[in-house]
């Protein structure tokens, strides 16, 4: 046994470059496993780092609606539950104003204690002076608002606090981390809860109450209970394990698949490879077993050689694992979290460590199983003299198995529900791959019999010398397949990428406007005014409602918008499944609602279908009247019961159509309105920022598809090498008639062409059959889109390639045009 043992060690050495490329495959697909199901918990941190900063560590929030009687409350009916809770944080939330020579900043101060802050959302100070004890006029500012504006710890700023003018003394300059960490233009402030209550004129109330429990198994039941202590105000769950997840999902899931795919790139490259290894070990093994090993033991040798490629391949992975994952985090972290040097913290674990070694040590060993199997079977005889015949034909049924799974593929995801879409798409998507790889050998030869008549007169006797060589090549055909697979993902992640953000930029197509403003208590008169303004030429006062809550779904619509019959089409340019101004019309006859698509999809709602809102006023039936294609989960109803339901008195927001001069319009605005401090933006702007963000993750995805290009690119490469070694026999014999240098190399060129061709053209199919799964996909993630077929792009995907087949043939060509004949001819 040990003799057989240095015989597998020995060969592994002696084939370095083959034992590299088997391991590099492992290896990536081990790291590419690894960073996969270790990005959720890191985008799970990111989610949290974002949205934790106006809440902290708590769980519970409780805070003022439309149907409270007063902002204000006192926070003893929650303090009777203080032995059950880790901490009680009540503040005063308020809005600020800083005049900054001829600009009005807006602030967001939250009166509260320095120590309560503490437990709930440290603040981390980079500069202090007299900051305890924390009372009076006193305030604490981002380092971002004190580099802006040039304000210093130890001297004072003036604000206007809900109309009421102070001067504060600076004593904390603070970190940008928590409640700190500003997006955009927001500017964060902290004050003591004394000074807003003298700012209120209250004392010992609250507008906001922060708890967290001891034992989180009992949050329910105080969410239960503290709704019932404040029943006429809100009381919610900081953050659902539903929008936790949604958030999550809706970006791991696109790894997932991509790591799937380099999956199969990497067992196709081992199971090729095993094949050429079973084949050579054959003499050699058939030595052993005329001396006595039992065919046990001579496929112990060729399964251990898998293990031992799994476990070195694995445990690299794992270790390369940690670098991509470091990759990944740094795509998908928004800009403006790196604006303030706030990087997430790689998440992983042991789990994740051992999840990725595994996974290279399993997929080592399944890939080889096959090769060595069909290498056990041979009769001691034939391996001894090795008489062993290659058959290279293939089985007439692979075809029509390959044509059932892709066609299949394609047809059963318009019947799969979306509560199990991405499940079961994904499989799919698996078909599609393994159809790919059945078909391709009948498809090659199909093609053959074509390219034979067209390069015999374009190419001579060499072009018809190529063709034919490619009539059961397993290698070449193996190579394609490579090929075809490699295209297929590359060509479905960039055409995804751009269908995104075009779906993206398109859910900002519906306003037919150009600026929005916001402002405290906007009303009709404050809408006159902005009418008013030079270069405004219409005005739409919103009254909208957000995160409104369905009736027995898990899911909630993340804003309502309240329609203007009259005047709805002229500033929302809907593309609606019907007559959109008779279904606009129809909102002012009852009870009637406008949802997304992508709520449609998700809920599998139709038209004349009832669903219950939970309003202000208690639930409500609203009948669906039609749909509106965007990625949002938003509605509309008629604006009259927006405002009655949901018991909306003011404009949550202004619309405004402008003249072409949009930013000297927004200049106008915010001149003219400098003591509301209205919030002013652009259409424009925020789309932009929205685009910015979601390219970040969209670099990531490409990533992964480059990866899986550089991996089949390998493997042909390899496959090439493997190829010309086999026919160094053939090529020796042309070269012994008479054939030159440049003939061989011209016919070698030519065959990787031809093989780049059909591959191309197969990977662009391959890629389009993935594009049309992989919207279903995105139904089970909540994000119905619409994919951007690029026909015009197709024939560079092909040129990609031809161009990759035959780059990854040039050296291994040219040393085949240069090889010793007589050696070669002796050659076995």
């Amino acid at each position: 046994m040990a003799i057989i043992f240095k015989f597998m060690i020995k060969n592994i050495l002696e084939k370095k470059l083959r034992s590299i490329m088997i391991i590099f495959s492992i290896l990536v697909s081990s790291a590419l496993f690894f960073s996969t199901i270790a990005i959720s918990k890191n985008l799970e941190e990111m989610y949290l780092k974002q949205i934790s900063k106006y809440f902290g560590s708590a769980e519970i929030m409780i805070s003022q609606n439309d149907n409270s009687p007063s902002p204000f409350f006192s926070p003893k009916g929650a303090e009777k539950y203080d032995d059950s809770m880790e901490y009680i944080v009540g503040a005063l939330k308020g809005t600020g104003f800083y005049k900054n020579e001829n600009q009005s900043v807006k602030l967001d101060i939250q009166g509260v204690d320095l120590d309560d802050m503490e437990k709930m959302n440290p603040i981390v100070l980079a500069e202090k002076e007299n900051t305890y004890p924390f009372n009076g006029k006193k305030i604490i500012i981002s380092k971002k608002t004190a580099e802006k504006y040039g304000l210093k710890v130890g001297t004072t700023m003036e604000l206007d606090i809900e109309g009421t003018y102070n001067k504060y003394f600076i004593c904390g300059i603070a970190e940008p981390t928590g409640y700190f960490l500003e997006y955009g233009k927001e500017v964060c402030a902290v004050v003591p809860r004394d000074s807003m209550e003298g700012i209120y004129g209250i004392k010992g109330n609250v507008n906001v109450l922060y708890l967290k429990t001891k034992n989180i198994a009992q949050k329910d039941f105080f969410l239960r209970e503290l709704s019932s202590e404040y029943s006429r105000y809100q009381v919610r769950e900081t953050l659902t394990n539903s929008e936790r997840s949604t958030f999550v999902n809706r970006i791991s899931t696109s790894f997932r698949l991509m790591t799937i795919v380099v999956l199969f790139i990497s067992m196709f490259i081992i199971y090729t490879s095993f094949r050429v290894i079973s084949m050579e070990r054959m003499p050699v093994i058939g030595t052993f077993r005329s001396i006595g090993a039992t065919k046990s033991m001579t496929n112990m040798v060729l399964t251990s050689e898998s293990i031992l490629y799994g476990i070195i391949g694995g445990s690299l992975g794992s270790i390369s694992g940690i670098g991509i994952l470091k990759v990944m985090v740094f795509f998908i972290t928004p800009s403006w979290l790196k604006e303030a040097n706030q990087y997430i913290d790689m998440q992983f674990n042991a789990i994740h460590i051992i999840g990725g070694f595994l996974v290279g040590l399993s997929m080592s060993v399944i890939s080889s199983i096959i090769p060595i199997i069909i290498a056990s079977k041979y009769p001691i005889k034939d391996v001894v003299l090795n008489k062993i015949e290659k058959n290279v034909s293939y089985k007439s049924n692979r075809i029509w198995v390959g044509l059932l799974l892709w066609v299949g593929a394609l047809i059963i995801p318009i019947f799969i529900p979306s509560s199990i879409a991405i499940i079961a798409n994904t499989i799919c998507a698996v078909m599609v791959i393994v159809g790919i790889i059945l078909i391709i050998p009948k498809l090659t030869n199909m093609t053959i019999v074509m390219l034979q008549e067209l390069y015999g007169v374009l190419f001579g006797n060499e072009g018809i010398l190529s063709a034919k060589n490619l009539r059961n090549n397993k290698n070449m055909i193996n190579t394609i397949s490579l090929l075809s697979i490699g295209l297929s993902a590359f060509l479905m992640i960039n055409t995804f990428s751009v269908s995104l953000i075009e779906a993206i930029a398109d859910s900002f197509g519906i306003m037919d406007f150009q600026i929005q403003v916001s402002v405290e208590n906007a009303d009709r008169s404050f809408e006159s005014t902005l009418r008013s303004i030079d270069g405004v030429l219409d005005t739409y006062g919103a009254y909208e409602a957000y995160s409104v809550k369905i009736d027995g779904k898990d899911e909630e619509i993340s804003i309502i918008y309240g329609a203007k019959s009259d005047k709805f089409m002229d500033f929302f340019d809907l593309d609606l499944e019907g007559k959109g101004e008779e279904i606009v019309k129809k909102l002012d006859q009852g009870r009637n609602i406008i949802i997304s698509s992508t709520l449609k999809i998700m809920m599998d709602y139709e038209v004349g279908d009832v669903i219950t809102l939970e309003t202000e006023k208690g639930k409500e039936n609203y009948e669906i009247i039609g749909f509106f294609s965007t990625i949002g989960q938003e509605a509309f109803i008629s604006e009259k019961y927006l405002k009655s339901d949901m018991n909306v008195k003011f404009f949550s927001q202004i619309y405004i159509k402008s003249s072409s001069d949009v930013e000297g319009v927004v200049e106008r605005i915010k001149d003219k309105n400098q003591k509301r401090f209205p919030e002013v933006y652009t259409v424009e702007e925020m789309k932009q920022d929205t685009l910015s963000s979601n390219k970040q993750i969209m670099s990531a995805m490409q990533f992964f598809s480059i990866i899986a290009l550089i991996i089949g690119a390998i493997g042909i490469a390899n496959n090439f090498i493997v190829s010309f070694m086999e026919r160094k026999q053939s090529f020796a014999v042309f070269r012994s008639i008479g054939m030159e240098k440049r003939q061989v190399l011209k016919m070698i060129l030519l065959e990787s062409m031809s093989g780049g061709i059909i591959g191309g053209v197969i990977g662009v199919i391959g890629g389009i059959s993935l594009l049309w799964i992989l919207p279903y996909i995105m139904i089970g993630m909540g994000l119905p889109i619409s994919i951007n077929y690029e026909f015009g792009m197709y024939l560079l995907y092909i040129l990609a390639g031809i161009l990759i087949a035959v780059v990854s043939s040039i050296s291994p060509g040219l040393k085949t045009s240069k090889l010793n004949i007589i050696q070669a001819i002796k050659y076995e």
